[in-house]
């Protein structure tokens, strides 16, 4: 399944506090997956609650990553301070399907505020 977990404190060790799920909210969080509803609606309540700027990565140019990274974006409009980069190993996005397909999400995507990598 999903994990949410802040990523390690200083020295390593884990910054997670017995009651953190109060904490995580305000503190840097690491998303890895999104496989189920429940994971989308914590994703969710983690960057509404979360004050000041958040970064948001989408790893993975295909198509859920590119539908992740729109949907967010629209998300980023209602919230300030949310910054989304998809970030992509390959030399276009899409790259499963037509070329032409790649570079029309890439404009749109950059329309919407992404930063595609």
């Amino acid at each position: 399944g999903s994990v949410v977990t802040p990523p390690p404190g200083p020295g390593g060790g884990s910054s997670r506090s017995e009651d953190a799920d109060e904490d995580v909210a305000t503190s840097p969080v690491h998303v890895r997956g999104l496989k189920f509803l429940a994971d989308v609606a914590r994703l969710d309540a983690l960057i509404r609650e979360h004050q000041g700027e958040l970064p948001v990565y989408v790893v993975g140019g295909g198509i859920s990553g590119c539908e992740l990274a729109g949907e967010l974006a629209l998300l980023a409009k209602e919230r300030r301070g949310l910054k989304v980069t998809l970030v992509q190993r390959g030399p276009r996005l899409l790259e499963g399907l037509w070329s032409n397909v790649g570079r029309a999400a890439l404009r749109i995507l950059s329309r919407q505020g992404v930063d595609v990598r």
